[in-house]
């Protein structure tokens, strides 16, 4: 499985320990690259600074083929959405409400980092679900 995701959920599992579960639940993970300069922000927490800095085999940062624009969304947001469907990926990684509503509307399968924990907790050892 695909997945594209936002910065917040990368953000999140980053902070919490919990990165490596997005290899073992997708096969890949791709990255638009507003995101990864989301992720570089001078408040960003140094743990996921280093991440960033060192991504794993298993992300691809990928940018959008077409510009997407949604006066409501940030710019990583925008380019998440835009490259979830220009690979149709499987699902698309944004914790955001508003980006959310967005994607589902656009067609998307949309889960955050709650979601990823919640897959990862009913299925621990199955990759590529």
């Amino acid at each position: 499985m695909i997945a594209v995701s936002d910065t917040s959920p990368l953000n999140y599992l980053a902070l919490i320990g919990e990165i490596e579960l997005l290899p073992r639940i997708f096969t890949r993970v791709l990255i638009p690259p507003a995101v990864i300069s989301e992720l570089h922000h001078a408040r960003t927490p140094p743990v996921v600074v280093a991440w960033t800095a060192n991504l794993p085999s298993w992300v691809d940062v990928v940018p959008p083929g077409q510009a997407f624009e949604e006066a409501a969304l940030g710019r990583g947001e925008s380019e998440a959405i835009a490259v979830a469907l220009q690979v149709c990926a499987d699902v698309i990684l944004i914790d955001e409400r508003k980006a959310s509503v967005v994607a589902r509307n656009h067609g998307l399968i949309v889960t955050g980092t709650l979601g990823v924990l919640d897959i990862a907790a009913v299925h621990p050892l199955a990759p590529g679900l």
